[in-house]
């Protein structure tokens, strides 16, 4: 099943099963950002009780409106209220991860309906385990999109002015523009030191 398709998004949910039992945290990260600054800040979040903690979508009104009408065709809820993540930096509360057996649910739910288009697995733990993750300052996860409009990108100028995390999405992803910024980050760190 790992060579599905757009399988490997869920590989996340099931990272308890690899972890060894006595890891309490782990900080995810997709394959596609920028670590600009120190992430040890994120250590020290309390997430006792939840599943862990992730930034918001910067563009959630999008998002939302996608799972919206994917959990309506399904026949779930789906409340425009509750935050919803991006799944590209988490904070893990491993044993928690563990006893909600993630992969597992997500499965039930939803394998029969693989591969959807709504955000893979995002779009699905945000709809099952969104009241479940603590929100992180926006700067630990700065999605740079250029499909997201005007109005969000003016709202990421505040935080991307020194992103501790930087995130490429859609099709930003791996292309030679994330290459040469990562080697520009690279080369201004090397000079600086």
């Amino acid at each position: 099943r790992a060579k599905d398709p757009g399988y490997g998004y869920w590989f996340r949910a099931w990272m308890h099963l690899v972890l060894p039992i006595d890891v309490e945290r782990v900080l995810y990260l997709d394959y596609d950002l920028l670590v600009l600054q120190d992430v040890s800040p994120l250590w020290e979040v309390n997430i006792e009780g939840y599943l862990g903690a992730m930034v918001e979508e910067p563009d959630p009104i999008r998002a939302q409106d996608d799972l919206e009408k994917f959990a309506e065709g399904l026949g779930m809820e789906f409340d425009r209220n509750l935050t919803y993540f991006n799944t590209g930096v988490i904070m893990v509360n491993v044993a928690r991860w563990r006893a909600s057996d993630m992969g597992a649910v997500l499965d039930e739910k939803f394998a029969a309906h693989r591969p959807h288009e709504c955000l893979f697995d995002q779009g699905e733990i945000n709809l099952l385990f969104g009241p479940e993750f603590l929100p992180l300052p926006a700067e630990y996860n700065v999605v740079h999109a250029p499909t997201y409009d005007l109005v969000h990108r003016q709202r990421l100028k505040a935080v991307a002015v020194h992103p501790v995390i930087l995130h490429f999405a859609g099709p930003e992803k791996v292309t030679k523009r994330w290459r040469r910024l990562g080697e520009h980050v690279a080369s201004s760190r090397c000079a600086a030191v």
